[in-house]
């Protein structure tokens, strides 16, 4: 175990047991973050991490219009936290505030939606799902940090918090938030009146023009657009998993209906059941040796966690509410060990890029 996950293991839980928003930045003039932020650097005022958060939910339960935000700094580094809003994870602020170093992205909320984000000389590097953890095999700039995959299958906060401090230094625990740091309140950031346009990189681009489904996916990239990701992310994860039946054949069938009634969420259930009986069989099936139940095509018990993540992208695939239905797909189809040699993996890619435009109005690279 290295140490610096050591001193957030199992504590930092405690330290945040609220969501927040932290953004670690390099390079970038603290001053010119703040009015990134929103903020007047010229109005900071003292304050710990217990009067941050009371001022911000005070003014902003929500944190939509003005709120408080809490800044610290550290040789060429600054760090912001943010109790009541997620302006630090935003792709464009990230990537104008990296155009001359680096910046790193954590946020969660209360529904366990999390994200991570690294950005550098004005670019997003990697956005991923802390809970699944990275590859860091993937992600080269992860590969200068000491912190271990175990380590984040073992606690991903606390991984999180150990990558920020390797790369800036700051040790945020109860100590830090109870040190005086400045305060400063930030204004709603103006709506965009013009929209993004959609930027895919070459290979996505060059698969779009292969497939006329994705090509009208990106034609017009609007929310009546979940559907068809759901689907396309479902066919590839039971193509991958090779589960057939008539219930697989039934979920197909709503999910191009677009159902999401009564008779979708009985089957969502009917599709959980199965699921679990997947996960059982894994469970059963592990050989010596085996360290963790983990998809892979190269184990029993890996064929069927892919059958079991499979079965949990197409009943996810039926929430009633269709961005929790695409999110769940692409995240559980995702863990299918979708291939190169047929593109499934770049397919995956490329539609969780168009959700992601579609969601934000913005380019997540």
């Amino acid at each position: 175990m290295s140490k610096i996950f050591s001193a957030y293991d199992g504590i930092i839980r405690q330290v945040f047991d609220e969501p927040v928003c932290v953004t670690w930045f390099q390079g970038a003039k603290t001053e010119d973050i703040v009015r990134r932020f929103g903020g007047d650097p010229e109005k900071f005022s003292e304050a710990t991490f217990v009067d941050v958060h009371a001022a911000s939910q005070e003014r902003d339960p929500e944190g939509t219009y003005d709120t408080v935000i809490l800044v610290a700094q550290k040789g060429e580094w600054t760090v912001v936290v943010e109790p009541a809003s997620f302006r630090g994870a935003d792709s464009a602020l990230m990537r104008d505030l990296s155009r001359s170093g680096r910046a790193l992205a954590l946020y969660w909320t209360v529904n366990h939606d999390a994200g991570m984000r690294f950005a550098a000389n004005g670019s997003v590097v990697s956005s991923f799902d802390p809970l699944e953890g990275p590859d860091p095999q993937a992600l080269e700039w992860l590969r200068r940090v000491t912190v271990t995959a175990e380590e984040w299958r073992e606690d991903w906060m606390a991984a999180a918090f150990a990558v920020g401090e390797e790369l800036c230094g700051i040790r945020i625990d109860q100590d830090w938030l109870q040190q005086p740091h400045w305060a400063v309140t930030v204004s709603a950031l103006p709506i965009r009146s013009v929209r993004s346009e959609l930027i895919l990189r070459e290979d996505m681009w060059a698969l779009v023009n292969r497939e006329p489904r994705l090509a009208a996916l990106v034609t017009e990239p609007t929310a009546d657009k979940y559907g068809e990701i759901s689907l396309i992310m479902a066919e590839m994860a039971v193509r991958t998993a090779g589960v057939e039946g008539h219930l697989i054949d039934e979920a197909l069938r709503l999910i191009v209906s677009n159902d999401r009634g009564a008779e979708a969420q009985r089957l969502r259930a009917e599709l959980d059941t199965l699921a679990t009986s997947f996960w059982k069989q894994a469970s059963a099936a592990m050989q010596a040796g085996e360290a963790a139940l983990a998809p892979s095509h190269a184990s029993a018990s890996g064929r069927l966690m892919i059958k079991h993540y499979a079965v949990q992208a197409l009943g996810g695939a039926l929430d009633s509410d269709p961005y929790q239905a695409v999110m769940e797909a692409i995240k559980k189809g995702g863990m299918t060990q979708l291939g190169d040699e047929n593109e499934d993996f770049l397919r995956m890619e490329t539609l969780n890029a168009i959700r992601y435009f579609i969601n934000h109005g913005e380019n997540a690279l």
